[in-house]
């Protein structure tokens, strides 16, 4: 193409304009797809963009209808699934826009806006100027902007979590284990046997209680940063959960809990190691804490679903429904007052998830609660 010609004439521009030539090479080259429709939606003109954007040719465009190249419909377009601007436009006179999911005819889909204004030629006759343009960049823009506020709400609640737990939920267990010690410090000479034997075993309790949520808060930062190892094997059921039943043996035998391991020898899972002792560990934690004394934990594993059922206290469905949720806090202790921050479980949650898994649970106030998990069993 020249692009070096010398400027025409003024008589020469009008002469242009005034045929018409120059508008059409305007319409023709626009960057937007245009077409002009009859008061039926037939397609009497398709400019180079309109072809490009639907993928039929200007023999398959002419005469054809909008909605059947928009999109391959053989009926026009209605509402709700597609609201047509131009039966808007019709009703009103009023230009009109919408936005629509376009199909081109490989199948292919893309988000466009298109804006419809009614036309009237010096003869009187009322057509439809039809103008699309591809929006598909800025949905996408728009959902990543959608789902990165999501995140940003996430981290907000998630922070909220950590500092709640720092000021509340850490520093009552400290608090506790601090005036036992001094207790002991400042009584110790004047104290029977049976005085020091029971304030020690407080102090092994508030001790365990600490570093239980040490753990879990280190756990889950390292989660929420992404900077946990992971690595999934082969691993014998039986062995983790013995571990875990044996991290919560002591718990379990200053209530009278009787803990029973009903997993079979051979049942062999694959999953991260470190992160299902931490799920372990806090489902059973979290039983002993909400079962009363001479109570009983069941641990079983049917079909790559692992349950781990107390005849505890049960749960009310308000509780259920915010079991998991991070920025509500359910505020309840064990039944001997033990303290809960309600981590444990979010980090379960996240562990499980991580191994593509999927943890719930089923509850009744009074009754005793079952939680579930599914792995991915090795047959």
């Amino acid at each position: 193409m020249e692009t070096n010609k010398l400027p025409k004439s003024e008589d020469e521009n009008k002469h242009l304009i005034n045929s018409g030539q120059l508008l059409e090479c305007i319409v023709r080259q626009a960057s937007n797809s245009i077409l002009l429709l009859t008061q039926d939606l037939k397609i009497v003109f398709a400019n180079d963009a309109a072809l490009k954007l639907t993928g039929h040719t200007i023999e398959e465009v002419t005469n054809s209808y909008c909605y059947f190249i928009t999109y391959n419909l053989e009926t026009p377009c209605q509402a709700p699934d597609h609201v047509c601007p131009i039966t808007q436009c019709q009703k009103t006179g009023q230009p009109a826009t919408a936005e629509h999911i376009h199909t081109t005819p490989d199948g292919k889909q893309f988000f466009t806006e298109v804006k419809v204004e009614q036309i009237v030629s010096p003869g009187g006759d009322i057509y439809y100027l039809h103008i699309t343009r591809d929006i598909s960049r800025q949905k996408e823009n728009e959902r990543m902007i959608l789902q990165q506020n999501v995140e940003l709400q996430k981290i907000n609640m998630e922070k909220d979590k950590l500092f709640s737990i720092i000021a509340h939920d850490l520093r009552s267990p400290f608090q506790g284990f601090l005036n036992i010690a001094e207790l002991i410090a400042n009584e110790f000479t004047s104290m029977t046997a049976e005085e020091i034997n029971i304030f020690t075993k407080n102090l092994v309790d508030s001790s365990r209680n600490v570093f239980n949520l040490l753990e879990n808060l280190l756990e889950w930062s390292l989660m929420q940063r992404k900077m946990m190892e992971f690595k999934q094997e082969k691993i014998f059921l039986k062995t983790i959960v013995n571990e875990g039943l044996e991290f919560s043996k002591a718990s379990a035998l200053v209530k009278d809990i009787k803990m029973k391991n009903e997993i079979a020898d051979d049942v062999q899972i694959y999953a991260d190691t470190h992160m299902l002792k931490s799920v372990i560990r806090n489902l059973l934690s979290n039983a002993v804490k909400f079962t009363t004394r001479g109570g009983a934990i069941t641990i079983a594993e049917n079909g790559g679903i692992i349950s781990i059922h107390d005849t505890g206290i049960g749960m009310s469905p308000e509780m259920i429904d915010n079991l998991f949720c991070i920025d509500v806090k359910t505020n309840r202790k064990g039944t001997e007052n033990e303290p809960s921050s309600g981590l444990g479980l979010l980090l379960c949650q996240e562990f499980i998830e991580k191994n593509n898994g999927k943890l719930w649970v089923e509850s009744k106030k009074g009754l005793g609660s079952t939680f579930y998990f599914t792995v991915q069993k090795i047959n």
